[in-house]
């Protein structure tokens, strides 16, 4: 995932994701995550624009409980994400 939105644009962008995981206790489960990508190399202008839009975002998109953050590559690959939605299971 990271390779493939790292690659697209150096410029900010949100993406909703479908993450099948499993929890601490061996269960597996099913996540909708709303990822904001906010790279450093992005424009001031740009990053400003995309904070104040994203909680208008998030208010339309009943049912999305886990909203992530991503500001370089790292941050999006699957196992930083399935480590931040760890943290609201």
């Amino acid at each position: 995932m990271a390779d493939k939105l790292s690659q697209i644009t150096s410029d900010c962008r949100y993406a909703v994701v479908d993450l099948d995981l499993t929890t601490k206790d061996g269960r597996p489960t099913s996540k909708i995550v709303f990822l904001s990508w906010s790279p450093d190399t992005a424009r001031i202008k740009s990053k400003m624009l995309y904070a104040s839009s994203k909680e208008a975002i998030k208010r339309v998109l009943v049912g999305v409980g886990i909203h992530l953050t991503a500001t370089d590559a790292a941050e999006l690959s699957l196992e930083s994400i399935q480590d931040g939605v760890a943290k609201f299971l």
